[in-house]
């Protein structure tokens, strides 16, 4: 693997798309951030990492510090491709990539317990919230993640497998009285699955939830976002957590009438029939930030 490849695995494992000032390594520098250390990038970003020299070499103590091992008895190639790294798709065209920058609170920010948003004394959960485009903007952003808060008061950590998230553009400001768990009653366009896996949720009054996506989703800049959460672990708990949010009528914005219910949910032991089963809408929304 010559220096000019590794270097550039190395920046695109981390999400960079495109060298700074004609090369990857100065683009890997401002990643990192920090002054130039003696004039070189490596022990700038090295010393960013918190890392340090082992065995007298830079690029090892580097690759020390990420967590990497040796490939094909090179240190470059274990830096530049681990074998474990997702290199992000590009952006769409016209979907501004930022990278690294989170969101603050969409809406008007909550205390209460929201008991029946994820209800983990039932074996299956289909959880959805909208969040307005008066509150994300005009910007056509590149959505990386999601963070939204909880709260569990018993000790330990509880997980659960065969979790999904999608992401999709709505039309409707709320959500109808009841909605198909599919939102096929819904207009709803590109719902993207973002992130699929386990979900574990530990001790602690409040706790963020942080999901980072698997695939990206490209915020259109006009419509509102629907965000649909489906648990199909077949799996409960009595140590019981729930989702922290608001719990009211959102004011800030003049919502009233039908406009107040931007979320639904639903539970039950049974495997759900997506194309038939509804959710039941209600008022409140999980306090939640999106990851750009």
């Amino acid at each position: 693997m010559d220096n000019g490849i590794w270097i550039e695995e190395w920046a695109k494992s981390l999400g960079i798309t495109e060298p700074v000032n004609g090369t990857w390594i100065e683009a890997i520098r401002q990643h990192y951030g920090g002054e130039d250390v003696n004039g070189t990038h490596l022990m700038t970003i090295l010393n960013q990492m918190g890392g340090d020299i082992s065995n007298g070499t830079m690029i090892e103590g580097i690759m020390n510090a990420m967590g990497r091992s040796i490939r094909n008895g090179s240190i470059p190639a274990g830096i530049g491709n681990s074998g474990d790294i997702t290199i992000p798709p590009t952006p769409p065209v016209g979907c501004t990539d930022i990278q690294d920058v989170i969101s603050n609170n969409y809406g008007n920010y909550g205390t209460t317990a929201l008991y029946y948003m994820i209800y983990k004394l039932y074996n299956y959960n289909r959880t959805g919230w909208i969040l307005l485009n008066e509150e994300l903007g005009t910007e056509e952003l590149q959505i990386r993640g999601i963070e939204f808060e909880y709260r569990k008061l018993s000790s330990g950590t509880v997980s659960f497998d065969n979790q999904k998230l999608y992401l999709g553009h709505i039309q409707e400001n709320a959500f109808p009285s009841l909605v198909n768990l599919d939102l096929s009653n819904l207009n709803v366009s590109d719902l993207t699955l973002v992130w699929e896996g386990t979900a574990d949720w530990e001790y602690g009054n409040p706790v963020n939830q942080t999901i980072n996506f698997d695939n990206t989703f490209c915020y259109n800049g006009t419509d509102n976002i629907v965000i649909l959460w489906v648990d199909d672990s077949g799996a409960y708990t009595y140590s019981t957590f729930n989702i922290r949010g608001n719990a009211s009528v959102y004011l800030g914005y003049g919502l009233g009438g039908d406009d107040i219910y931007l979320s639904f949910r639903f539970y039950q032991d049974a495997v759900p029939n997506d194309e038939t089963d509804t959710g039941t809408r209600y008022n409140y929304r999980p306090n939640t930030k999106l990851l750009y």
